[in-house]
């Protein structure tokens, strides 16, 4: 394995938690409950706002993170992007099959002179050759291959669907991207060029690539479990068994999926990627277990950071988005606040983004407003994270540092948090790079 773990001592501030006496009739009566939907946005700067007006929760016990909802996105202006959907895959435009020759990917070629050209012509395997086994094909759409069935999602980049190889029954889920919708083919395909080589436990896998005069196609691995954000909802403040409250993900699943989401987070860095967009939705998991395996998706805001240059768009999700992102000056660590935010929503089933008077859920102007003060100070609901070891608040508040530069690294985290070495590691997560 690769040692590129570095171990620096990271600044971590904790407030002591005042105390309170919890109660049946006191949880249901003052636990806060959001008065309205909670939207999940993803947002780039310069754009025009468009809202939908959030529904009310039914009952006092609907707080989990479900009540922020992912249906509002923001837009580029003047991009010519259509509201529209892609149309239906039932029939793409398809060119024969004497037109749908495999085209190598333009890593793969070379002079006449140099090493891969002599694979090439020792007929040494495509995927060898490039270092991944993705298959890429131009001027071709995927019903050669697959079949396309139900839509299972629209994104703020494309429609997704199941599918299925025709060759062995492998279900896929294929993403279709317009290319009409792209701000920048070129620079899409030069993330296409990096999502090709990424393997990971914790990041969906990428099995091919198509492309026609209309559409790109992404086929990917299949999760059937759902969301991350869709099984938290599951796990509101409920009593179990002995009448005991509990809420969010059990201590054990939880130190499991945080291992995984910094792992995950920590090989990306490794290969100079910064997801940008981590969010509760943009985890899947593969299966309907109660402990099945996390796999991180979307990198449709993902950027690769160049000579150690620091990034300076504004992009994101409102409710997860880091605070230095809005002064357009930041770097890997963001990811490190997202997943920091997934964890805390999936400890105790609600975001640190409401009014500590009243519970009242922020508006997204009010926490842009937040992020952007300087002094800005997150909430903790006392009555839920005193469920929890303080182990799980440790490592909550170490991710969600407020200063950038006292913000330890995925890896950081992984090699010197003994709490979640002792309970998370080898739970279906790893990376070389990330400890060694």
């Amino acid at each position: 394995m690769l040692d590129c773990c570095l171990r620096e001592e990271s600044t971590i501030y904790k407030e002591n938690p005042p105390q309170f006496v919890i109660d049946d009739k006191e949880m249901k009566s003052s636990d806060p409950v959001s008065s309205e939907k909670r939207l999940s946005v993803t947002i780039i700067t310069d754009v025009p706002e468009v809202t939908h007006k959030p529904s009310i929760p039914t009952s006092p016990d609907d707080i989990a993170i479900m009540s922020r909802q992912s249906s509002t996105t923001f837009r580029l202006a003047g991009e010519g992007i259509s509201p529209k959907s892609p149309k239906s895959p039932k029939s793409p435009k398809c060119p024969s099959e004497s037109s749908g020759v495999f085209q190598f990917s333009p890593k793969s070629m070379r002079s006449e002179g140099s090493s891969r050209s002599n694979l090439e012509k020792l007929k040494v395997p495509w995927d060898v050759r490039s270092g991944t086994s993705v298959a890429d094909f131009d001027n071709l759409a995927p019903t050669n291959d697959y079949t396309m069935d139900e839509e299972l999602g629209v994104g703020g980049f494309g429609t997704v669907y199941r599918g299925t190889k025709k060759t062995n029954g492998t279900e896929v889920a294929i993403k279709i991207i317009q290319r009409e919708r792209l701000h920048s083919e070129d620079n899409f395909k030069e993330e296409l060029k990096v999502a090709r080589k990424l393997q990971h436990p914790n990041i969906v896998l990428l099995h091919a690539s198509y492309q026609d005069d209309n559409n790109y196609y992404l086929v990917m691995e299949f999760c059937p479990g759902g969301t991350l954000a869709k099984f938290v909802g599951t796990k509101t403040m409920q009593k179990d068994d002995l009448g005991l409250w509990t809420v969010g993900l059990d201590v054990d699943l939880f130190a499991k999926y945080a291992w995984q989401m910094l792992s995950g987070t920590a090989y990306l860095h490794y290969c100079k990627i910064v997801h940008r967009d981590i969010k509760l939705e943009n985890y899947m998991r593969v299966g309907d277990e109660e402990d099945a395996q996390l796999k991180l998706i979307d990198m449709g805001l993902a950027c690769r950071l160049k000579n150690k240059k620091r990034i300076q768009d504004v992009v994101g999700t409102v409710l997860t988005m880091a605070p230095e992102v809005r002064s357009k000056d930041y770097d890997e660590k963001v990811d490190v606040w997202g997943v920091g935010m997934c964890l805390y929503m999936s400890a105790v089933c609600m975001d640190p983004w409401y009014n500590p008077d009243d519970y009242a859920a922020m508006e997204e102007d009010q926490i842009l407003s937040a992020l952007d003060d300087p002094e800005l100070k997150l909430n903790y609901h006392e009555k839920r994270w005193n469920l929890k070891p303080d182990e799980v608040r440790n490592l909550v508040e170490s991710l969600l540092v407020v200063n950038p530069a006292q913000r330890p690294r995925a890896r950081q985290i992984m090699t010197n948090n003994k709490w979640l070495i002792t309970n998370g590691r080898d739970a279906g997560g790893g990376c070389c790079c990330a400890i060694s």
